[in-house]
């Protein structure tokens, strides 16, 4: 557990240092509403999480991080975005996963791999 905080802790430094540089790439968010991944952040740290339905450690990885996330919050303000690499074919069954996990982060679909 202490690896696994140490990551995080260091994606979420990365992530503080770089985000006005983050790429102003358009995504599909849960509802299939088109939106700016800089628009994601609202000013906040965030932590970006890619994953696809074909990857069980990255859906662990994000299963991890959402039971700790009230936690977390505690401590930090900021944002957890899981990014679907998913093509169109797989795209719902991503949505799927998502909701059927409850994750309470933000998720968005990069169908083209663009982010």
């Amino acid at each position: 557990m202490k690896k696994f905080l140490s990551l995080i802790s260091l994606v979420f430094a990365i992530s503080v240092a770089s985000a006005q540089q983050l790429p102003d790439v358009k995504v599909e968010n849960a509802q299939g509403k088109v939106v700016s991944v800089r628009s994601l952040a609202q000013g906040k740290p965030m932590i970006i999480a890619y994953w696809s339905i074909a990857c069980k450690p990255c859906i662990q990885e994000l299963n991890a991080i959402n039971d700790a996330l009230e936690d977390w919050r505690k401590e930090a303000e900021f944002e957890v975005v899981a990014v679907s690499v998913d093509d169109a074919r797989l795209k719902a069954s991503a949505k799927a996963i998502a909701s059927a996990r409850g994750w309470e982060f933000i998720c968005v679909y990069d169908e083209n791999q663009d982010l």
